[in-house]
């Protein structure tokens, strides 16, 4: 998962103090947040992801993930990725906009509200 350490500067030697963690909040992840976490993760370090290979190393469905990935046709439609067999590659004149390729795997992008 993830988590946020306490914020001021005095709660976190207090909790530090009390043989606590310094931490004021967290989100657990599951196991879809896992593979769509090592996507991008290898979006963003490689500029390219084998969908396939990652899904296969977490028990997921491949299908379904790509499916989900909203605004990936569109992004391969424009020329700015190369999706061959569920492997994608940004093109490296593209590589400026690598976060909004990743952003297509990420979930949590819906949930947030302005």
């Amino acid at each position: 998962g993830y988590v946020q350490n306490e914020v001021t500067r005095e709660s976190y030697i207090g909790h530090v103090a009390a043989g606590r963690l310094a931490t004021s909040k967290g989100c657990r992840l599951s196991d879809d947040d896992r593979v769509r976490a090592a996507i991008i993760e290898r979006l963003m370090c490689d500029l390219e992801a084998d969908v396939p290979a990652i899904c296969a190393a977490h028990g997921s469905d491949t299908i379904r993930l790509l499916d989900s990935a909203k605004g990936l046709a569109m992004l391969a439609e424009d020329g700015i990725v190369d999706i061959e067999k569920g492997f994608i590659r940004v093109r490296p004149e593209h590589r400026f906009v690598v976060r909004s390729v990743a952003a297509a795997f990420d979930s949590f992008l819906d949930r947030i509200v302005p």
